[in-house]
């Protein structure tokens, strides 16, 4: 046996201008509780994602034969008095809204960890399936280690409709913190499906490295200091250029990204840069515009610049040989 799925409903107003663009899962059915809880079983406020939890009339007792899976989900019921009395763990993710419905907003099992945060995938996908000119959303986790593992976000556009990568952005910034903004958007005509029909994300490869997909086109860097800058980014990005009005964070950037950027930019020039400077200025024209403020001038800090590649070109015998002249 296998529990069931009808444990809320969602009342839609006889007007047809007052329904929803999405509509939430509901309230509890009738003989149905329902609760959202946190790991601890601990009931959670308005707002707070947690486990979606139901009890009840309509809720089944085992899943058949599989001993296992009925233990780890039919769990003791906590807030009630009667001593058999289970709790089904649905795996579900959600929250209550103010006025008392139930937001679905994914899968539990889509936890995964980002550069030191819990990102939910659901909860994500969720979000960015909202956008009005989005059909579906898929979220996936690319990248071997902890520090190379970033999001990426698949998406296929409704039929006729055209988005970029940087519209998508700005509409999940509006909604989610900076850490579960993925840093790669990739458009495609159709997802890859495993054999009982849901998305099988180990088939989505990897963005390339190409420069992504922007709202600006590419303009190349005009002065010294732009130049290695430039050069800075696509070493820490892992893209094959930069342009100056490209922003850090629309090509994949994040908090340990910039942390790692600032540090190669201070070493360097050896000015004080901070990565307050980098979200204030996230495109390498508008660096380039406050680091020659922090040199003193942009003559200063092009003069800087052409010295700095002028011995990169010198071998290191010409270097030392530099040194000893001095």
């Amino acid at each position: 046996m296998a529990t069931s799925h009808n444990y809320t409903a969602y009342a839609f107003s006889a007007n047809p201008e007052e329904w929803p663009l999405y509509a939430p899962i509901g309230k509890p059915a009738v003989n149905v509780q329902v609760y959202i809880l946190d790991k601890y079983l601990q009931q959670l406020s308005v707002g707070v994602p947690g486990e979606l939890h139901v009890s009840g009339a309509g809720l089944a007792r085992e899943y058949l034969n599989r001993g296992d899976l009925t233990s780890e989900k039919f769990i003791p019921h906590p807030f009630s008095q009667q001593p058999d009395a289970k709790l089904y763990k649905t795996g579900d993710l959600a929250r209550y809204l103010p006025d008392g419905n139930i937001e679905y907003l994914g899968r539990i099992d889509g936890m995964v960890k980002i550069q030191g945060f819990r990102v939910d995938l659901g909860e994500v996908e969720a979000v960015l399936s909202k956008h009005p000119q989005i059909s579906q959303a898929v979220t996936t986790v690319h990248g071997e280690s902890a520090k190379e593992k970033y999001l990426a976000a698949y998406y296929i556009p409704i039929i006729g409709q055209t988005i970029n990568a940087s519209d998508l952005r700005q509409f999940l910034a509006a909604q989610l913190p900076e850490h579960m903004i993925p840093s790669a958007f990739v458009q495609m005509d159709s997802f890859p499906l495993s054999p009982n029909g849901k998305v099988n994300r180990r088939l989505l490869t990897p963005p390339d490295n190409e420069r992504p997909e922007l709202s600006q086109s590419y303009i190349a860097p005009r002065t010294p200091t732009e130049e290695i800058l430039a050069e800075i980014w696509v070493e820490v990005l892992g893209v094959k250029k930069v342009g100056i009005n490209d922003n850090f964070f629309q090509l994949g950037g994040h908090s340990l990204k910039a942390i790692q950027l600032i540090s190669r930019i201070r070493q360097t020039f050896s000015l004080e840069v901070t990565v307050r400077h980098l979200f204030s200025h996230p495109t390498v024209g508008e660096l380039a515009a406050a680091v020659a403020a922090i040199a003193g001038g942009e003559e200063i800090i092009d003069e800087i610049s052409r010295t700095l590649q002028e011995i990169a070109q010198l071998s290191p015998e010409e270097v030392q040989a530099m040194l000893s002249q001095e």
